[in-house]
């Protein structure tokens, strides 16, 4: 019989408890029983802070009770008690638990409630009151409805029979992710919610997310929505979506990942000032491309023909690293970082940079015998670095 009652910390994880039919624990103190087997019948944890019974068989365990306030971890945990109450705890982790017969499951108000791939949901599971809710790939079959509470995260991403009446309204977080939204009419968000729909299939029709700070359409098949419109300052990952609608607004995002897109229809394409922007391998850059507002730009392995006004902020991050057929004149002065690693410079005529320290830290390989412009804008260091950064840059390659 060992004796517990005046530690603060105990781990009995994977231990053989057959010869401890009395454990007792102190007020407040953490216990980890992770994995361990031949449980004490009526194993007494309703002092405890944190308790965790995860992968332990509770067949012996009817009148289990927790702590008001607890952290209850009971993932994978074999033979829950029908009656079992967990509307005390502060977090709940029932993870890939099997949850038959447990209709009365309870959570408390502000609860952090964790049933990532749990098995046989009930039907009547109310979450109204837990300030996170996290249903990563389960079965949501049988349910009608899910209300949240104002301010909840919730983590539905892979979520499989989802209700046709979803309410996020007041959600502060929502994952979506690779979620099959076929016969959902509606979704609403809250203003100044983070939306993940990443590879979500079957999106509504003309999706409003013009109240949301952050959103993820990477993967997505765009070619339901006729208008997007996103909120000013969003942060919006586009990245390898497809179909995009030939008037996409992205003028008011204050970050914006089209990476991997094809950009083909696309006259215009205008960004907010002080813009991250996120262009690499994109295909069929819009002609009249103007990122001249952004903070950063990445073009990485763009094609740039036809980009013949290509100009930079102020002070402005530029990673144009094996991007092709870069227009005639480039101006990279004003750039506080520039990478040109792999660029083709045998069709420009003029290429312009503060000074040759700029120039040696981009990376530019300029071609043997190249017979553009080369230009410093810091008069004291122009004539001497010119003839320097020839020799130095000159490879014999490109």
């Amino acid at each position: 019989n060992l004796d517990f009652s005046q530690c603060d910390t105990v781990n009995l994880s994977d231990c053989n408890l057959d010869n401890q039919p009395n454990l007792r624990f102190k007020d407040g103190a953490k216990v980890d029983l992770g994995g361990a087997y031949n449980l004490p019948a009526n194993l007494d944890v309703s002092c405890c802070d944190e308790v965790d019974l995860s992968y332990c068989n509770l067949k012996e365990q009817p009148n289990l009770r927790f702590k008001d306030g607890a952290k209850v971890d009971l993932s994978r945990a074999e033979n829950l008690p029908k009656n079992l109450d967990l509307s005390c705890c502060d977090e709940v982790s029932l993870r890939k638990s099997d949850l038959r017969g447990m209709s009365h499951l309870r959570f408390k108000n502000g609860a952090k409630v964790n049933l990532e791939n749990a098995k046989n949901l009930p039907k009547c599971l109310d979450f109204s009151m837990c300030d996170e809710v996290n249903l990563y790939w389960c079965d949501l079959d049988g349910m009608s409805h899910l209300h949240f509470k104002e301010g909840a995260k919730v983590n539905l991403s892979l979520a499989d029979n989802l209700p046709k009446y979803l309410d996020f309204s007041m959600c502060d977080e929502v994952n979506l992710s690779n979620c099959k939204l076929f016969g959902m009419s509606h979704l609403h968000f809250k203003d100044g919610a983070k939306v993940n729909l990443k590879e979500a299939k079957y999106l509504p029709h003309n999706l409003d997310f013009s109240m949301c700070d952050e959103v993820n359409l990477s993967y997505c098949d765009l070619s339901e929505q006729s208008h997007l419109h996103f909120k000013d300052g969003a942060k919006v990952d586009l990245s390898l979506a497809k179909y995009l609608p030939s008037n996409l607004e992205v003028s008011l995002c204050s970050e914006v990942n089209l990476s991997y897109c094809d950009l083909r229809g696309m006259s215009h394409l205008h960004f907010k000032e002080g813009a991250k922007v996120n262009l690499s391998k994109a295909k069929n850059l819009p002609k009249h491309l103007d990122v001249s507002p952004c903070a950063e730009v990445d073009l990485t392995e763009c094609d740039l023909q036809g980009q013949t006004n290509l100009r930079f902020k102020e002070g402005a991050k530029v990673d144009l690293s094996n991007a092709y057929n870069l227009p005639e004149n480039l101006d990279f002065s004003m750039c506080s970082e520039v990478n040109l690693t792999g660029c083709r410079f045998g069709a420009v005529k003029e290429l312009i940079f503060k000074n040759c320290e700029q120039m040696e830290k981009s990376g530019a390989e300029l071609p043997y015998k190249w017979k553009g412009k080369l230009v410093f804008t810091d008069e004291q260091q122009q004539t001497p670095s010119l003839g320097l950064a020839m020799t130095a840059k000159a490879n014999g390659g490109r």
